[in-house]
C-alpha cells in the first residue's frame, strides 16, 4: 500500500541522477555484501527511490521535492537501516548546504552506534567521500561546507537543537510519544526541500505513536506513505502473501518458512509480515498442543552428566522455580524442584529450605547454577558465603532473556524438549506471554496481577538453564574438574 506519487521526467531525471551517485560511491558493509556497491532492487527504487526524490517540479532552475515527509514501513530484515544510510548519504552530497544538518534517529544506543559505523565504514570505503568528508568520534563533518552527519539515540530534547535539513526516524513504535518527530518537523518549516523520513517495522500494538501517524500521514498530501506488509484481511499462513511482502532478493522462501515453523504466530506477523497484530498486546507464548507433545516425552535427566541449574523466584507472591536442563541428542532433558504454595501463616517461602536444597544438589552434582543476584540478592550471598556454592550471575536484562525465551520456544514449538515429569514446567510455560522488547526480540511475561497473575517463574528458570547451556562450555563434567567454573555472562 503506498501513497499515489505522479512522478514528472524531470523528477524522474532527478532520482536517476541519484541513484547514480549511490551506486558509483556507497558500497554495503555487512557481511557477505561487504564492498558491494549500494544498487537498488526494484521494489526500492519504485515505492522508495523515486517517489521520495522523484516526485516535485523545477522552480527556477531547482528541482524542489513535493514531499516533505515519508512513513515506510518494511519487515525486519529488510534493509532498512543500510537504505536509510544510504538515501541519507546521498542528499548530503547531491544537495550540498553550508552547515547543513543530517541526522539519523535510533531506536536505542546500541542501534545509532551500529548505524553510526554502517555510515562511517561506507563514508571510509569511497575515496571521493572519504576526501569529502571527516569522519570524527561521532560525527562525520564535511570538509568544505562544515555540514554535519550525525546518529544518536531518541532524545526529544536532542532533537529540538537541531534543524535538519534530512532526518531519518527508525522504529517509531518505541517511542512513547511524536514528541521527538513533531521536534524534528518543527525545526525544518524554514528549509527548502527539508525531509524528514520515518523507517520502520509494525508495532505490537493497534495504538501509539505509529499506528497515529501512520493514520494522519496517509491522508497528509506532503507525506509519502509505503507500506509493505499483508492486510487485514490475509491469512498468515497464505505462502503468496509471504512473497508479496518479502520482495528482497536476500530472502527466500526457506528464510520464510523456517520463522513461520520456529517463532510464535504473532511474531511472524508482526516482524515477517509487517502487520500490526490483529490480537492484543500479550499472546500466549505456546499452544496447549505444543506442551502436551513435549509432556509426552519422558525426561531420561542423568544426574551424573553435566547440567545447569536455573533459579528464578521471589520470596513471596511468586512461584520459586529451580529447573535443571540438560542436552541430550534429542533434545533438552528438564528436571524440576518448584514452590508455589507458601505457608498460610507466613505467606513467605522458607528460602533457608531452598538454599539447603540448592546446597546439596551443588555438593552431590556439581552443576553449573545460574541465578539473578539483583532479584535474590540475598539468596546468592547466603550460598556463597555461608554454603561455599559458587553461583554464574545473569542478571535478567532484555539482552540475555529474550535469546533465552527463544531457545525455549524453540525447543518446544519443535517438539524436541523433554517435558515428562516435569509438570509444573509445563503449567508455567502454559501460563508464559510474548512481551514485545523491540529490537531484543521477545521474552516471557504474565498476564494479571496480585492473585490472579499467573506464575511464569519455572518458565523463566528454565529458558535460563538454557541459555546458560547454549553459552557455556561445560564440558567435561563437573565432577571431573573437581569443581564449578563461576563465570560471569
Amino acid at each position: 500500500m503506498a501513497t499515489s506519487a505522479r512522478i514528472s521526467p524531470s523528477g524522474r531525471r532527478q532520482a536517476k541522477a541519484y541513484e547514480l551517485f549511490l551506486g558509483l560511491h556507497i558500497r554495503h558493509v555487512d557481511n557477505e555484501f561487504y564492498g558491494v556497491p549500494f544498487f537498488l532492487e526494484g521494489w526500492q527504487r519504485e515505492h522508495i527511490w523515486q517517489p521520495l526524490l522523484g516526485c516535485g517540479r523545477m522552480e527556477k532552475g531547482r528541482f524542489i521535492r513535493h514531499f516533505r515527509r515519508g512513513l515506510i514501513g518494511i519487515p525486519r530484515n529488510g534493509g532498512k537501516s543500510d537504505i536509510a544510510a544510504g538515501l541519507l548519504l546521498t542528499i548530503a552530497n547531491m544537495e550540498p548546504v553550508h552547515n547543513g544538518e543530517y541526522g539519523i534517529i535510533a531506536s536505542s544506543k546500541k542501534q545509532s552506534d551500529k548505524t553510526f559505523g554502517k555510515i562511517k565504514a561506507m563514508v571510509l570505503q569511497d575515496p571521493d567521500l572519504s576526501a569529502a568528508w571527516e569522519v570524527l568520534t561521532n560525527v562525520i563533518r564535511h570538509r568544505e561546507t562544515g555540514a554535519l552527519i550525525m546518529v544518536f539515540p531518541f532524545s526529544e530534547a536532542l532533537a529540538q537543537g537541531y534543524h535538519f535539513n534530512a532526518c531519518i526516524i527508525e522504529e517509531l513504535h518505541v517511542h512513547k510519544s511524536t514528541a521527538i518527530l513533531d521536534a524534528v518537523i518543527s525545526g525544518q518549516k524554514a528549509i527548502t526541500n527539508a525531509l524528514t523520513l520515518v523507517i520502520t517495522t509494525a508495532g505490537p500494538r493497534r495504538e501509539g505513536p505509529l499506528w497515529d501517524t501512520l493514520a494522519r500521514w496517509r491522508a497528509d498530501p506532503k507525506a509519502y506513505v509505503y507500506w509493505l506488509g499483508a492486510e487485514d484481511h490475509e491469512d498468515i499462513s497464505d505462502r503468496d502473501v509471504w512473497r508479496r511482502v518479502t520482495p528482497m532478493s536476500w530472502i527466500t522462501m526457506a528464510d520464510l518458512e523456517d520463522q513461520f515453523a520456529s517463532t510464535s504466530r504473532r511474531s511472524f506477523e508482526r516482524y515477517t509480515l509487517n502487520r500490526f497484530p490483529l490480537t492484543g498486546d500479550a499472546s500466549k507464548a505456546l499452544t496447549p498442543r505444543q506442551i502436551a507433545r513435549c509432556v509426552k516425552r519422558p525426561s531420561e535427566f542423568d544426574f551424573e552428566q553435566p547440567f545447569v541449574l536455573g533459579i528464578d523466584g521471589a520470596q513471596s507472591g511468586d512461584a520459586f522455580a529451580l529447573i535443571a536442563a540438560q542436552i541430550h541428542d534429542d533434545g533438552p532433558h528438564f528436571r524440576e524442584w518448584v514452590f508455589d504454595t507458601p505457608p498460610e501463616d507466613t505467606g513467605f517461602y522458607d528460602l533457608v529450605q531452598i538454599e539447603q536444597l540448592i546446597a546439596e544438589i551443588h555438593a552431590k552434582h556439581h552443576p553449573l547454577i545460574v541465578i539473578d543476584p539483583a532479584r535474590l540478592l540475598l539468596m546468592a550471598q547466603h550460598l556463597e558465603q555461608s554454603y561455599g556454592v559458587p553461583l554464574v550471575a545473569l542478571p535478567q536484562t532484555n539482552a540475555a532473556m529474550c535469546p533465552a525465551t527463544s531457545l525455549m520456544q524453540n525447543a518446544v514449538r519443535g517438539g524436541h524438549a523433554h517435558l515428562g515429569g516435569c509438570p509444573k514446567l509445563a503449567e508455567h510455560l502454559g501460563n508464559a506471554v510474548l512481551l514485545d522488547r523491540g529490537q531484543f526480540g521477545e521474552r516471557y511475561g504474565s498476564e494479571g496481577k496480585g492473585a490472579s497473575k499467573q506464575r511464569i517463574d519455572a518458565a523463566v528458570a528454565g529458558a535460563i538453564a538454557l541459555y546458560a547451556l547454549e553459552t557455556q562450555d561445560i564440558a567435561p563434567s563437573f565432577a571431573e574438574t573437581g569443581g564449578v567454573y563461576t563465570i560471569q555472562l
